[in-house]
């Protein structure tokens, strides 16, 4: 049974996973968050992507003290077997739709353009790591889930630009 500090991190942990860039970026209007890496952008390049949810589970830890289990599922339909064998187990669960186009700032749509995974989520936990966010710094390990986990599901939601589909 897991107890009331195990609930209470993993509620703190899901509501900055819920709470990843509710407000506008800082300064005139005239900027945007890149997808990709959360930064502000006055540039945007535009990737178009379906439609998709990712699925966070925080468990109860494993051993007391430790902080709770963390399940990242970069979508529901890709995943849907293994999230309903945990879901009941959770303490929170955290689901983000990601819908339409992904915004890049000049260097994130390089990495994508060149297919440069790697590298764009190198660059998102570099992002990550200078930011106030509360999840980079309550679980670190979450963080990088969590961006890897949203990068994926764009990968296998994207839609191929006209001259990357086969013929």
């Amino acid at each position: 049974m897991p107890h009331a500090s195990d609930q209470e991190r993993a509620r703190a942990l899901a509501a900055a996973l819920r709470a990843h860039r509710d407000d506008p970026p800082p300064g005139d209007g005239s900027r945007v968050w890149c997808d990709f890496c959360s930064t502000p952008t006055p540039v945007a390049f535009s990737f178009p992507a379906a439609a998709f949810v990712r699925v966070v589970l925080l468990l109860p830890p494993r051993a007391r003290g430790q902080a709770p289990e963390v399940v990242v599922a970069p979508c529901d339909c890709h995943f849907e077997a293994a999230l309903a064998a945990r879901r009941p187990q959770a303490l929170e669960v955290v689901t983000e739709p990601f819908t339409g186009d992904w915004l890049a700032c000049p260097p994130c749509a390089d990495c994508v353009t060149r297919g440069d995974r790697d590298g764009l989520l190198a660059r998102a936990l570099a992002a990550e790591d200078e930011s106030t966010r509360a999840v980079s710094v309550e679980s670190p390990d979450l963080a990088r889930a969590s961006v890897t986990a949203a990068h994926l599901g764009y990968w296998l939601h994207m839609v191929p630009a006209p001259n990357d589909e086969e013929v």
